[in-house]
Parts: C-alpha cells; structure tokens; sequence
C-alpha cells in the first residue's frame, strides 16, 4: 500500500490504484498462514518473533543460502510485509564466522527485521489470520486407469 509518493522536487505523485484480487483457495492460505506462524513461534523465526513491540499475530520464513553466505528474514502480520536480508557482496564471507558491533552477521536478520516490523505494527496494527480447517484438504488421486497412456495404434 502506497500512502503518498513525493517526487524529486517536492511535489505530489498520483498514487496509482490497486487492483488485487484473491488467488489463493482461502482454505489453502489458512492452512499456509498456520504453518508459517508455527516457524514464528516455535521454530527458525522465534528470535525476531520475540523482538516485536507491539506484539501481533505475524507469519514468516527465514532462508540461509549454502555456505551461510546470505540469511534473510520475511514475514508479515495482516496489515504489512516485511523483508531483510544480510548478503555477501564478495560470495564467500561465512555469516556464521563474521561478526558486526551488534553479534554475529548471521543473527542480524533477527535484530534488523523486529525493528522494522515494530514500527509497522505501531502503526497499522494486525488482526488474527484465519483458522486453518482441522479437516485436511484433500484432493482426489487418479486412478491407474486416469493415468495410463493409450497405447500407439
């Protein structure tokens, strides 16, 4: 969501109009939605989860690339999305041996993301994601018969 767009000159941009629409089977997103907040807290992302003040319902997935070269945090309540991200400029620095002032490069993700996220939840708050159907979904497997290839005549 775009609130105001200010140009190099001070003046006032149009805000160009959104036009989303639902793609996504709402019991899938709320399947997924109760998954991703399980990784906020109980599993990879409890640290930024931790970290946030005001505390809202938020979902999110952290990712380290091979070599611990790159770590990123995203995660979003119902109002606001939020990335960060700690990237090797050069490809080869190991953020589990690099430190910065604040701790290890490889946590960073965890001091940077709660501080960004705070402030959004300050100000736009977030409500409870939908509940996930305790019935799991469930689609229909073909039959061998479905399956098979006709055979060239």
């Amino acid at each position: 969501m775009i609130d105001r767009i200010v140009g190099p000159t001070g003046a006032e941009v149009p805000v160009p109009t959104s036009e989303c629409a639902a793609s996504v089977n709402p019991t899938v997103a709320a399947g997924m939605a109760y998954a991703m907040h399980k990784v906020m807290t109980t599993g990879t992302g409890q640290q930024s989860n931790r970290g946030m003040a005001p505390q809202v319902p938020v979902i999110g997935k952290t990712g380290t690339t091979d070599g611990n070269k790159d770590t990123w945090m995203t995660g979003s309540s119902t109002k606001v999305a939020t990335v960060v991200a700690v990237v090797s400029l050069t490809g080869d620095a190991n953020q589990r041996t690099t430190y910065f002032d604040s701790g290890q490069a490889a946590t960073a993700r965890h001091r940077m993301w709660p501080a960004v996220m705070s402030v959004a939840n300050a100000k736009y708050g977030g409500d409870d994601f939908i509940e996930a159907n305790p019935t799991p979904t469930q689609t229909p497997r073909p039959t061998p018969a479905q399956t098979q290839t006709p055979t060239p005549r």
